[in-house]
Order: structure tokens, then sequence, then C-alpha cells
């Protein structure tokens, strides 16, 4: 693949099945390639049934995905706070 169109692509052996992970560059989205991913491939289907009935579903998943993104910073803040005072706590002992 062109290092225009994406980057850190790998394959992985340990995710069953094996797959291709890599990051697109222009949306910046990061994509796992696999086979027999058939949970992804219904979901994908329900969501465009829904949109097909009701236009505020694709506004309700970007809500989804922004709170996912905020929910799991905040989660790496607490987690870093919480090693670094761990660390200070046992460089006192």
């Amino acid at each position: 693949m062109s290092k225009d169109l994406c980057k850190e692509a790998r394959i992985d052996t340990e995710h069953k099945p094996s797959c291709i992970g890599l990051i697109i560059n222009e949306p910046n989205m990061r994509v796992r390639i696999t086979s027999g991913y058939i949970r992804g491939i219904n979901l994908s289907k329900l969501i465009r049934i829904y949109t097909k009935f009701d236009f505020r579903v694709i506004k309700l998943l970007r809500l989804f995905r922004i709170l996912a993104k905020v929910c799991s910073e905040i989660c790496l803040l607490k987690i870093n706070y919480l090693i670094s005072r761990h660390a200070i706590s046992i460089s006192q002992i």
C-alpha cells in the first residue's frame, strides 16, 4: 500500500481470525480488515436500515463516537494519575 494512503499497517496474528490493522491518512481512521467478522457486517446492515427510517440515527452514532473518545481519554488520564500516585508511594517506602 502507498505511504500516502495509510500508516502503521501490520498483520495481527494473535487476533482470531488473523487481521490487518492500519490507519487511513485522509480521515485519520483506524481500520481492521479481517475475514469472518459477521458481527460487524450485521451491525453495518442494521445501521443502514435504521438510517433509512430515521435520519437522526447518524447524529446519534456520531454522538456515541464522540462520547467514546472522551470517555477513553478520561479513563487514560485516571489510569495515568493512579500509576503516578502508586509510583510515588512505592518510592517513598
